[in-house]
């Protein structure tokens, strides 16, 4: 009695069916029915495994594998999934056997790894040996030295992988189906797959499982970033990798980058629109010629200013204030390398503009050094053009924020655009504070159709807490000689106090020195040659399926609302291009205030800016877990909720590797046996949440009804359980004594 109760409350808190107990006349002998065929499935599950002989007529998936041995060599071998196994030939002659691999019982879960390709893993249950007798019942010899109780498999590209672990798995489900399954026919097979599947899923999601003491402790010692988003226990956005837009690691910068020549139709075209423009004034209300846009917008090219922002880790990381402080100067230099190709004009923001992406270094994916900076940028006005930028990296200790509001005006043969606005940036492990400037840009050339563009004015870099200023001047080339131009030249000093340190000097665009004595060298503050342009960041953009459109009342990305735009720019097709633009620009701006930022009004500097809403300036501590980006908004979640939704998706479907990081095994999409998949299935459980709470309900108040009973029956058999247990002890002793008068 007591094993039954034992077994129905056991069955109870998985969501299983309850107790043979439950069970009244009709049901009792489907219950009968179904466990006399368990039973038999039991007996020959064993058998197989101890003779191997799995289905081996049938071939489910072969091809070439990679196979890692204890030593970390790679092997490869010729492979064929069949039915509850997958079998190892040597490469070039597939009647070698070399040794069957056991499906039945082991895990599979996907696996980082350093080499070219994608990896995944079979693990034993309990530490069982992984490999089986052949197909004609050889012994299996190690001569590979490969590990027992696991199998580390290599192959080219994801597509193969996810192509590989589909079969393997197929191998796995049709173990606990009837013999003649493949028999059946593709369908019929998915068809039965499918529902044990959703099964599973409900029985699982029935019950909250992260809260389970059941569920897995798991340690996050050996987590990275890089872990966490890939196994998505995360609910945020997810980067892909978008093109690469940074200055090459190759070419050195060339002035000729920053020019333009218009043709004939193009200048007299420029011309019309400028012809009614008062000399020295503002160009508030021209419009641009499409042809002279460049296909990203302004709140996308404001991105650029991050492609090196390692530095600002490597600042914060610094002991005395007078090197951090050139740290971050260090970093105003690289954020101004990413040129724009030729004198083009950036594509106008609408109002609530937002562009979102991630930098991050590949490089290091798999070390705790991984880290990724998010991006947030919004256009928060159209008239006049002001864009809010945000970038935060709390793991390696730094965030910026600001404002550019850009005003130009004409001057006959050039035009000067104003850049006026504040950027912030704070090292958060010293709380200090930098507040920059901008440069303005001035493009020539408007009276010969040669356009040139450069950086001209002032701009100021300071710490109002440890005293540091450092006030630049980009100069303008002075000379009309196009050939003759020396373009890209800065100076400045560097002071602490209102004493002067040292003086600043170079090429923005490729080296800037600081001389802080006659006799000592000068420090270098922007080297950009091939190495340096080389360590530029990757760039992550929010993928297509997630792009927010043009929406009333909401904040429409960037890349959706100009795509089309953007590509008619880029193949030379400025009617369509100019037609695209104008039907954009009539749209009105999708909210009369900001989504992502509010005024900055209590900066130490008195500048107008502004900050982000959601700007987090607490330094990393133990207690933070992982920073992510969601519609938006920039969170960080604690270690302990961190491991609250690993321990939840443990249970509900994912499985871990010998690292604990989690692994998602099963297809995503529709079976490649022609039959729904899973994700149709986890759509038809979501589909249905009124169900699923009545039927989590019913089964608590049925557990509830059933530990009720056991205390009962308890109780009630206490008394004779305690004295049928003294007479055993009573008479155990006598029955022994007569054992010799018998012989």
């Amino acid at each position: 009695m007591g094993d039954s109760a034992t077994h129905s409350r056991r069955n109870s808190d998985v969501g299983l069916p309850s107790t043979p107990q439950s069970y009244t006349g009709a049901d009792k002998e489907v219950y009968n029915s179904e466990r006399k065929q368990y039973l038999q499935q039991k007996k020959k599950k064993k058998e197989l495994k101890k003779s191997n002989q799995y289905h081996s007529g049938i071939v489910i998936k072969e091809g070439v594998l990679k196979v890692r041995s204890t030593l970390r060599n790679w092997h490869k071998f010729h492979a064929v999934v069949r039915p509850g196994v997958l079998e190892l030939y040597k490469f070039g002659n597939k009647d070698h056997w070399y040794g069957t691999v056991l499906l039945l019982g082991n895990e599979l879960s996907l696996r980082p790894t350093k080499k070219e390709g994608e990896a995944f893993k079979i693990t034993a249950g309990h530490g069982q040996d992984i490999f089986g007798r052949g197909p004609e019942g050889q012994t299996y010899s190690n001569m590979y030295i490969l590990p027992h109780d696991h199998c580390i498999l290599r192959v080219t590209d994801e597509e193969e992988r996810q192509s590989w672990i589909t079969a393997l798995e197929k191998a796995k489900e049709v173990e606990d189906t009837r013999d003649d399954v493949f028999l059946a026919g593709p369908s019929e097979v998915s068809s039965a797959i499918a529902k044990r599947q959703a099964r599973r899923s409900f029985s699982v999601g029935t019950i909250d499982m992260a809260d389970n003491p059941m569920a897995p402790d798991i340690d996050l010692a050996n987590f990275t970033a890089s872990d966490i988003e890939m196994n998505g226990v995360v609910e945020e956005t997810r980067y892909a990798n978008g093109p690469v837009r940074e200055p090459s690691g190759e070419s050195e910068p060339k002035d000729e980058a920053q020019m333009t020549t218009l043709t004939e139709d193009q200048h007299s075209s420029l011309w019309e629109s400028l012809e009614m423009v008062p000399k020295e004034s503002s160009m508030a209300k021209l419009r641009a010629p499409t042809f002279m846009l460049d296909p990203h917008t302004t709140v996308d090219k404001l991105s650029g200013l991050f492609c090196h922002a390692y530095i600002l880790k490597e600042a914060g990381k610094l002991q005395d204030e007078k090197s951090r402080f050139l740290g971050v100067v260090k970093w105003f230099f690289s954020s101004l390398t990413r040129k724009i190709a030729g004198a083009k004009i950036p594509m106008p923001s609408i109002q609530n503009e937002v562009f979102r992406c991630c930098f991050d270094d590949p490089s290091l994916a798999s070390t705790p050094d991984y880290s990724r900076t998010h991006f947030i940028s919004e256009q928060i006005s159209t008239n006049p053009p002001v864009s809010a930028v945000f970038a935060t990296n709390r793991k390696d200790g730094w965030s910026c924020q600001g404002s550019i509001k850009s005003t130009s005006k004409f001057y006959g043969n050039s035009v000067e655009i104003t850049n006026t606005g504040l950027f912030k940036v704070v090292l958060l492990g010293s709380t200090e504070q930098y507040y920059l400037t901008m440069p303005n840009i001035l493009v020539r050339g408007l009276l010969t159709g040669c356009l040139t563009w450069e950086l001209v004015g002032d701009c100021a870099i300071q710490c109002r807490k440890t005293g540091f200023n450092c006030d630049l001047e980009f100069l303008s080339s002075p000379s009309l000689n196009e050939n003759a131009r020396k373009l890209n030249l800065v100076k400045g000093s560097i002071s602490k106090e209102g004493a002067s340190l040292a003086t600043v000097e170079g090429r923005w665009d490729s080296k800037v020195l600081a001389k802080f004595s006659e006799e000592s060298d000068s420090e270098v503050l922007l080297d950009n040659n091939a190495q340096f342009r080389g360590q530029c960041l990757r760039r992550r953009e929010v993928p297509q399926d997630e792009l927010v459109p043009i929406t009333p009342g909401n904040f429409c990305d960037s890349e959706a609302a100009w795509k089309s735009t953007s590509q008619a720019i880029l193949v030379g097709n400025f009617q369509l291009a100019d037609e695209r633009r104008s039907a954009i620009e009539g749209t009105t701006g999708t909210s009369a205030t900001p989504i992502f930022f509010d005024p900055d009004n209590d900066n130490e500097v008195g500048q107008e800016s502004w900050r982000y809403k959601h700007c987090d300036l607490r330094a990393w501590d133990d207690e933070d877990g992982y920073v992510y980006e969601k519609q938006g908004v920039v969170s960080t979640m604690l270690l302990k909720d961190l491991k609250r939704n690993f321990r939840g998706a443990s249970v509900s479907g994912q499985r871990l590797d010998s690292v604990g990081r989690m692994s998602e095994i099963m297809p995503s999409k529709a079976s490649s046996f022609g039959g729904p998949g899973i994700e149709a299935q986890e759509t038809a459980n979501s589909a249905a949440p009124q169900a699923i709470i009545k039927e989590v309900a019913a089964l608590k108040a049925e557990l509830a009804q059933l530990r009720n009973s056991e205390t009962k029956v308890l109780s009630r058999y206490m008394p004779l359980y305690i004295v049928l247990y003294v007479l055993f002890q009573l008479l155990l002793p006598l029955a022994l004594s007569f054992l010799p008068t018998l012989k």
